[in-house]
Order: C-alpha cells, then sequence, then structure tokens
C-alpha cells in the first residue's frame, strides 16, 4: 500500500491519503491534531495532522488511525518528504 502525502506549511498540517478516488463519508478527530476521513464502508481514506511540523510526526498514532497495512516507516517518509516538499520516493531496492 501506498500513501500520498501533502503538506500546507501556512496551516502546518500534513495529509496522508491511503484511498484515492474514495469519497469521504464521515470525518473523526481520533486524537488531539489528528484528524481520520472515512468512507461510506467506514474504513479509513486518509488522516490529517495539525501541526505536523511543529510538535514532530506521531507515527504510531498515525499508523492506528490508518489502519492495517500501513506502517510508522512509510508514515515517516511520507510525512518527511511531504514537509520538505518532495514527492514520496519509490521505495528503495537493495543494493549487493
Amino acid at each position: 500500500m501506498s500513501l500520498a502525502a501533502s503538506y500546507d506549511p501556512s496551516a502546518d498540517a500534513l495529509y496522508l491519503r491511503r484511498r484515492a478516488g474514495v469519497s469521504i463519508a464521515d470525518t473523526v478527530e481520533v486524537e488531539p491534531r489528528v484528524i481520520v476521513d472515512l468512507g461510506a464502508d467506514g474504513a479509513s481514506i486518509g488522516v490529517e495532522l495539525l501541526a505536523a511540523a511543529r510538535h514532530g510526526i506521531p507515527t504510531g498514532e498515525l499508523a492506528l488511525a490508518l489502519g492495517a497495512g500501513v506502517g510508522e516507516q512509510e508514515i515517516a517518509e511520507a510525512a518527511l518528504h511531504a514537509i520538505r516538499g518532495r514527492s514520496v520516493p519509490p521505495p528503495i531496492a537493495d543494493v549487493p
């Protein structure tokens, strides 16, 4: 699974989207500064983290909010690249 990450520096808001093309049916604040968008099926579509750069990225909380299949390392990499204004790189292949 791949995350699409975007960052709005004026709001210091990081958005991680795990399901493209799915309409948002509900939005829930699961922790202070962690807002989850849900599809009609109740599964997470994406999560927004407010004050992302200022307070650090709580990868564990975000992994729980996004659900199965999304790991802390993937979140950390996506967040770092989004905050720095870069697209998320492809996975690095093992070098012999």
